[in-house]
């Protein structure tokens, strides 16, 4: 069902007519009717360009470059037209930048569809932060579909980004695939003033059906939808606000939802990110399914983790094997209902910093609790715990009819600590789960 939207959304984004045999994996030209003319790229026509780049200096506004199945060694190729860029086939039509200095695409108008490519080798290795994308993209209204972005890994460690992403808006990232990323498949571009991702800002855009093998989904701004991708290996999805470069603080982001994708390990990941949010306000968390399986307790994982965050709704997820299973940090107004907490060392744990925290200062007057409803705490060794640094920062949090570990027959305790050292602390005060569940829930799992 969620497929059949977003193809929906496609079609109204690009003002795409499909008939005929539209498959996954060849979205021929001549199954798409689109406005303008058709430029050919290789094949064996007489006219056919050579160079995709010569195609689209030649195309117009509406055009669609069709480029036929071979291997193009091309890099910095620059789209400054709304055109349409298809690929005979994802798997046998190749851009190969044999990782030259510059993007493989750089996208700078609005409105272009990139369909049916294998694009890589992008860029020179070993950069703390890559200067250079698979696809760069500065502009709005995009269509990116049906393409797979591979880096030939070394081991060397080197960081390379698939999409990157400038001040991107109303576009579609879908039913791609991205092999040893290592970094980020999606993400912003890394700002050269500022020295960070988070100085651009990126608004209702859909992410959807991806999938990652190493690397992950990061993403800053209002309005997006990250759903049903399968990431394999360390990246995780990470949404965060932006750097107010002039005031020196964060801006906050909101809205975003993030639903039914799946994070589980990659044979040589050594860390498995699951789903992070940083100074974010109103979203929707739920039906993913986060899993690590590399090394459980390791103390460094995170199925679900929230710092500075304002009224966000967390439910129906299934997090397995994570050191927390969900940790929030200096947040209020959360709601945690209807996940499934496996094999975890903690299973949700508030935390509240000494650095006085940002959203403290905006809440300072009447604080919002929390509510944790209807959850299961499996095979978890410290099932829940609150642990702040000074009093003032305790927060109510509303425990009711959770499964902890075991059937009870009285309410469970949930401690409230300041803290000492790591997690422990002086108790101070004592909060009741006055009806915990005597069977864990049945709660749906996403399908992989």
């Amino acid at each position: 069902m969620r497929k059949i939207c977003v193809i929906g959304l496609i079609i109204l984004l690009v003002g795409v007519n499909v008939s005929g045999n539209f498959t996954k994996e060849n979205k021929n030209v001549s199954t798409i009717g689109f406005d303008g003319n058709n430029l050919y790229v290789g094949g064996g026509g007489p006219n056919n360009y050579t160079k995709i780049q010569d195609a689209i200096d030649n195309s117009s506004d509406g055009d669609t470059v069709f480029v036929y199945s071979g291997i193009y060694y091309e890099y910095n190729i620059e789209i400054g037209k709304s055109i349409n860029l298809i690929g005979e086939n994802r798997n046998t039509t190749i851009i190969d930048g044999q990782h030259n200095d510059g993007h493989i695409i750089n996208i700078s108008v609005d409105n272009v569809t990139v369909n049916g490519f294998k694009i890589k080798n992008c860029g020179t290795v070993h950069y703390e932060f890559s200067k250079y994308g698979g696809i760069n993209i500065n502009s709005d209204g995009h269509v990116i579909i049906n393409n797979i972005f591979e880096n030939e890994y070394d081991g060397s460690g080197e960081n390379w980004e698939a999409i990157m992403l400038i001040n991107v808006n109303n576009s579609i990232i879908s039913d791609n695939i991205f092999y040893c990323i290592n970094d980020g498949a999606i993400c912003p571009a890394h700002d050269p003033v500022s020295q960070t991702r988070m100085a651009y800002t990126h608004d209702n855009n859909i992410i959807s059906n991806n999938t990652v093998y190493r690397g992950g989904i990061y993403l800053t701004g209002d309005n997006n939808i990250i759903d049903g991708n399968i990431i394999y290996g360390n990246g995780g999805v990470v949404i965060y606000g932006n750097i107010n470069t002039t005031a020196n603080s964060w801006d906050f982001v909101y809205n975003n939802t993030i639903s039914y994708n799946s994070v589980i390990p990659h044979p040589d990941t050594m860390y498995i990110g699951g789903i992070l949010l940083y100074h974010t306000s109103d979203n929707n968390i739920f039906g993913n399914y986060l899993y690590d399986g590399v090394d459980q307790h390791n103390g460094n994982t995170n199925g679900i983790y929230l710092q500075d965050v304002l009224n966000t709704e967390i439910y129906q997820n299934t997090i397995i094997g994570y050191f927390y299973g969900i940790l929030i940090m200096d947040s209020y107004n959360i709601t945690v209902e209807n996940n499934d907490i496996n094999g975890c060392t903690y299973g949700i744990l508030f935390e509240y910093n000494d650095n006085e925290p940002v959203i403290f200062k905006i809440n300072s007057v009447n604080n919002p609790g929390h509510n944790v409803i209807r959850n299961n705490f499996k095979k978890v060794f410290f099932p829940a715990r609150q642990l702040f640094t000074k009093r003032e920062y305790y927060n109510k949090i509303f425990w009711d009819e959770n499964y902890w570990c075991r059937s009870r027959l009285f309410p469970m305790i949930i401690f409230g600590m300041i803290g000492l050292f790591d997690n422990w602390g002086v108790p101070v005060n004592i909060e009741l789960d006055l009806h915990p569940a005597k069977q864990p829930y049945d709660i749906p799992k996403v399908a992989i």
